[in-house]
């Protein structure tokens, strides 16, 4: 499908036309998605904080470990009873901090992980972290981050939802609120 959205930039504004395939589709998987919102992050096992000083002691944490994070199945890495072959990774990312958020970056799917997400066979993702005991319970460190059916997490947006065919896309200048993308995009004005 084809959609028009207009999008505001300054004090100029530039109108997008661009393909968007879900991936019921077959869309490909996000290279990157959110893994915490800024504030209070909402879960069946309870409200977890990321803040500045939560950004601050998992950006040390991963940079102390200074290695890449696994994806897996389903938190088979975590899992003491799973079998070797179980603990198999789905794919590696790294960590990054954007406006208040953070975010698996550079994430590279192995073949399998890639295909079964393209068919959509898994959908979410589900990070495993530590946060300290106590109320807020502040995240201070990421494990690693699961390819799952059933998050904990509440409200996410489906890791392989869609994706904008940058071949597609062609601007023009035209004035539009911002408003008209996020309904464009079905996110509600």
């Amino acid at each position: 499908m084809t959609k028009s959205l207009q999008l505001e930039i300054g004090t100029e504004a530039a109108t997008l036309s661009a393909s968007i395939a879900l991936a019921d589709e077959g869309g490909a998987p996000l290279a990157e998605f959110r893994l915490f919102a800024a504030g209070e992050n909402d879960t069946s096992k309870g409200k977890f904080l990321f803040d500045e000083e939560a950004a601050r002691a998992v950006m040390a944490s991963y940079a102390d470990q200074g290695n890449e994070l696994a994806l897996d199945y389903q938190h088979a890495m975590l899992d003491g009873e799973a079998r070797p072959q179980d603990k198999i990774a789905a794919g590696w990312f790294n960590l990054e901090v954007r406006g208040g958020e953070l975010w698996a970056t550079n994430v590279r799917y192995t073949p399998r992980a890639a295909e079964a997400l393209s068919q959509r066979e898994w959908r979410y993702t589900s990070p495993a972290f530590v946060a300290s005991p106590g109320i807020p319970r502040r995240i201070s460190r990421v494990i690693n981050c699961a390819l799952t059916n059933i998050p904990a997490t509440k409200h996410l947006t489906p890791i392989a939802a869609s994706l904008i065919d940058a071949s597609a896309v062609e601007t023009h200048t035209e004035l539009r609120p911002m408003k008209t993308l996020l309904v464009a995009l079905g996110l509600g004005a």
